[in-house]
């Protein structure tokens, strides 16, 4: 978002105040940003010939060339002389905020506008300048006041209504904004800031509809796929507390029990996926390994990044010797979460086994069916049994 800071007519001309044999030094101490324009001050400052009002001007016009030439302490010097010689000097208080300002002193800035303000009440430009520092200085209610006292001292005056809209802007009022980008552009229809910044804020508040449809798509994305709540007929049971009463049961080795509450747990929230690792986990505990990848599939396809279904479907594997899909469900499981100590020791039991199988010769005297499953006896209780962080 572009922001400019406004400054007033910086120079005060003093031809007419001075005798002509002085004409062709005033000539040079005009503000212009030029090293003739201050050279030209400097020669008339040093005269000792001037009267103090104008002894004022020419140090603010020297601080003005100054500003425009990017020398801002040198500028803030000079207009402060201008200030300490002449201290209801307006024009030199302005042109020290904007230097102020533009050496990243805005405190000090804002205290000059200000005094601008006091000096010259009525003049829409002290209270344009004063709204731009307030801007910048990141207080946009503050400049807002003073933009809409701009306004009433004078509503033809593009400046405060494109600044006005600025502040509008940063606060994520796009429409005040728009109205007031508007109105600029209507007042100035060149006004480039304003065109640019108004594109800006036509972007914005699409962006954030956009955003807001996005969210509000999602929240009932999320409210149709979420478990029903609702107590069965005969009894009070929810989702959540059916999983409590399978993990609790599970933990104490009642896996016919835990069973059956995972179960509830299903039909009362199908898309549920915490509910079928638990089933899945005492399937296996009772030794019903196919059953049991059966619902750790199921897990998996209702929440595809879930770690702990793929490794507890790698280990069901791991006990039915089926050594190559068991790697495969531990290597997904390690690209979910890298630091799973169980994934890694299991992929390493399961490779171990299947170079095992892999050396052994097929031969019915080998009996190796019935060794490679005595084998898979290290993996034994080794389900990850959390199941209620879905």
């Amino acid at each position: 978002m572009r922001t400019t800071l406004l400054l007033a007519a910086g120079c005060l001309l003093l031809g007419s105040m001075l005798a002509p044999a002085q004409a062709n030094t005033l000539a040079d101490c005009d503000g212009s940003p030029t090293e003739r324009g201050i050279q030209g001050c400097t020669r008339l400052i040093g005269s000792g010939s001037l009267e103090t009002r104008l002894l004022a001007a020419a140090h603010n016009n020297r601080g003005f060339s100054l500003l425009q030439l990017g020398r801002y302490d040198q500028a803030i010097e000079d207009l402060s002389k201008a200030i300490e010689i002449s201290p209801k000097f307006h024009t030199a208080f302005l042109n020290r905020g904007a230097a102020l300002a533009r050496a990243g002193k805005i405190d000090r800035a804002i205290s000059d506008f200000v005094s601008v303000v006091g000096l010259r009440p009525k003049d829409p430009i002290a209270h344009i300048n004063l709204g731009k520092a307030h801007f910048i200085n990141g207080q946009f209610d503050q400049a807002i006041k003073n933009y809409n006292e701009a306004i009433r001292l004078d509503p033809n005056v593009a400046d405060s209504f494109n600044g006005r809209a600025d502040a509008h802007f940063k606060k994520g009022q796009f429409e005040q904004a728009l109205k007031d980008y508007d109105e600029a552009i209507r007042l100035r229809p060149n006004f480039s800031h304003a065109i640019t910044n108004r594109k800006l804020a036509v972007a914005a508040q699409k962006a954030r509809i956009a955003k807001k449809e996005t969210e509000q798509q999602r929240k009932q994305k999320a409210k149709r796929q979420a478990p029903q709540e609702t107590a069965p007929p005969g009894g009070a049971q929810t989702v959540s507390a059916a999983l409590r009463q399978g993990e609790m049961a599970f933990n104490k080795g009642l896996y016919e029990s835990a069973a059956s509450s995972f179960s509830t747990a299903i039909r009362l929230g199908p898309t549920v996926a915490a509910a079928y690792l638990g089933r899945g986990n005492a399937y296996a505990r009772k030794g019903d390994y196919y059953q049991a990848i059966n619902d750790y599939t199921q897990a998996i396809r209702l929440r595809p990044n879930y770690p702990v279904a793929f490794i507890n479907r790698g280990i069901a594997y791991y006990k039915l010797v089926k050594f190559d899909r068991a790697i495969l469900d531990f290597d997904r499981a390690i690209l979910l979460d890298p630091g799973h100590t169980l994934a890694r020791e299991s992929r390493d039991f399961a490779m171990k086994r299947k170079d095992e199988q892999d050396r052994m010769p097929a031969s019915p005297a080998n009996n190796s069916a019935s060794t490679l499953r005595q084998g898979t006896s290290q993996l034994n209780g080794k389900q990850e049994s959390r199941v209620t962080n879905n």
